[in-house]
């Protein structure tokens, strides 16, 4: 659910418990998701109005749409399948 907020360019805080299993390729990309400013991620016990309001004010929410991005890529890579047909 994560991703697809981020994705869909909203802040996202996420909490979770003292113990948890995330494989390393999930911590991983928390990492990059975090690193990148686009969410958050704060203890449950931790979980305070003004623990909220700190990690949701750190949050810069995607610039442009993740598939619009994509699109762009692949029509400039690969221009033969993704042209404009007149």
């Amino acid at each position: 659910m994560v991703s697809e907020a981020v994705s869909a360019r909203l802040p996202v805080v996420g909490v979770a418990p003292k113990a948890h299993r995330f494989t390393d390729e999930e911590r991983n990309y928390r990492s990059f998701l975090i690193g990148n400013d686009w969410c958050r991620v704060l203890p449950i016990a931790a979980l305070t109005p003004d623990a909220f309001a700190q990690a949701l004010s750190e949050i810069e929410p995607l610039g442009e749409n993740p598939v619009d991005a994509l699109a762009a890529k692949l029509k400039e890579r690969l221009p033969e399948l993704l042209g404009d047909s007149d």
